[in-house]
């Protein structure tokens, strides 16, 4: 019976060092969150600084700019479907730089 109060006093404190190093986890892990964020929120405050450009801040009139062409450049745009053909490289351009931003470009 003495060495029950022994091994109740061991896990009561075992279970006190474990509440700590997860306290101490958990803290660690909120630090490197809040660094994380503080980085992030300093790119964009560096990216809203960047001044908008005068051409875009005027706005841009694309009806102006394709009044002048004749309608069969639009024909032949519709059908070599360069539209498509646009929105797949784009895609495909956009799978490479995903590919190496998750790689951290070892591809």
């Amino acid at each position: 019976m003495t060495d029950n109060w022994l091994t109740a006093l061991t896990t009561w404190l075992l279970g006190l060092v474990q509440s700590v190093f997860s306290s101490l986890l958990t803290f660690i892990h909120d630090a490197a969150l809040w660094l994380f964020d503080g980085v992030l929120q300093a790119i964009a405050g560096l990216v809203a600084a960047i001044p908008v450009p005068s051409f875009l801040s005027s706005g841009l009139n694309l009806d102006g700019i394709f009044s002048g062409f004749p309608g069969y450049a639009f024909y032949l745009l519709n059908q070599l479907s360069i539209g498509t053909a646009f929105g797949i490289f784009t895609a495909g351009v956009m799978f490479r730089l995903t590919r190496k931003l998750f790689t951290l470009g070892q591809w």
